[in-house]
């Protein structure tokens, strides 16, 4: 079995890169030929044009990875049963669960290595493209002279009068939650160090609760502790809406930290949970996909063309239901219409208990 499961793999790994080449072709030639004109126009550098692109490959290789795993998966299967592969193996005696081991294998390992290459690779560098676009071709990038840091939902905020350290803002109720802000004068010295609890926004001015103040003056060093400290401070809500972050720019692990955050200070964090399904879902889609395409080729695919052009028809038929149904249950979980875990789960528990019975009859 080790020689059969050796040449599946090959084979499989072999079609899922001639297809992810001819996908993300297709895309890079549509994109190219949208932002041409804009790059042109921008005076940007040829070396910067390849760049820019080459950094929204990952991003391709994101939208593509499901229907293209799953058109592989049909591909390899098929190639097989055209060269007569699988009706030997049916008449060696060996089940079609057996010889489908590898890939089904191979997809819960491409599924895990699916969000690690969303975090480490396809994140960084679509923040990379987007920052260039905006600079360099729109010249419409503003940080309104600050600059900030959000990393694992933690806040990094600096001004020329204060750096702001926070754990978690909630816009909603415009307040911050573990604040910690560093006072400057005018030659960057510090004079005030200030950690609160909570800071809340009251309408005029911030108010830090539970606060333990550091002044730093000429005398010395003082400490005091105050119940409720208005804190004089240029930046109003308006200013701090750079921190409402879109959840994609956060990574998996930093969502969950946030989640725990939110939790402790008693915010509903149905968003950032939703993120989190939905990025898991999206993971086992590859896999729930490659599976159901193979229990459903090992089923109808046999010796005659007829039987394999009817196979791939159920294959194509079957992996569009799974696909669309997925995307109409995220919609109705993000309206709120069906419970979160039903909408983004359901298809997927439906469609594996299918590809189960199918690989098992």
């Amino acid at each position: 079995m080790k020689l059969i499961h050796s040449y599946i793999l090959r084979l499989f790994v072999k079609y899922a890169f001639i297809t992810f080449l001819s996908a993300i072709s297709l895309f890079l030639a549509v994109d190219f030929s949208e932002r041409f004109d804009d790059l042109i126009e921008a005076s940007v550098t040829w070396f910067e044009i390849v760049r820019y692109f080459a950094f929204k490959i990952p991003s391709m290789i994101k939208d593509v990875a499901i229907p293209v795993f799953a058109i592989s998966t049909l591909i390899t299967f098929e190639i097989m049963a055209h060269r007569r592969e699988i009706l030997a193996l049916h008449a060696s005696g060996i089940n079609p669960s057996r010889y489908a081991k590898i890939i089904i294998l191979a997809s819960l390992i491409i599924a895990v290595g699916y969000l690690e290459f969303i975090d480490v690779v396809e994140r960084p560098l679509k923040t990379q493209a987007n920052t260039f676009w905006l600079e360099r071709v729109k010249k419409s990038f503003d940080l309104s002279l600050a600059t900030k840091k959000i990393k694992k939902g933690e806040i990094w905020y600096a001004t020329r009068h204060a750096i702001y350290h926070i754990k978690y803002y909630n816009p909603q109720n415009k307040s911050f939650h573990g604040v910690s802000i560093i006072f400057l004068d005018d030659s960057f010295r510090i004079r005030r160090k200030v950690d609160a609890a909570t800071m809340i926004w009251d309408g005029n001015q911030w108010i830090a609760q539970n606060a333990a103040i550091v002044d730093f003056g000429k005398e010395g060093v003082s400490f005091n502790k105050i119940e409720l400290l208005p804190i004089e401070i240029r930046e109003t809500p308006t200013d701090f809406s750079i921190f409402q972050t879109s959840l994609e720019d956060l990574s998996l692990r930093d969502i969950i930290h946030v989640v725990f955050l939110m939790h402790r200070e008693g915010v509903n964090p149905r968003s950032y949970l939703m993120e989190i399904n939905l990025r898991l879902a999206n993971a086992s889609a590859i896999a729930v996909s490659i599976i159901l395409v193979i229990a459903i080729l090992s089923k109808y695919s046999r010796c005659s063309l007829r039987s394999e052009i009817k196979s791939v028809i159920y294959a194509m038929v079957g992996f569009g239901l799974f696909f669309g149904l997925f995307q109409v249950g995220v919609g109705l979980a993000s309206s709120g219409m069906v419970p979160m875990v039903l909408g983004i789960w359901g298809s997927h528990v439906a469609a594996t208990v299918i590809a189960l019975r199918l690989l098992s009859s």
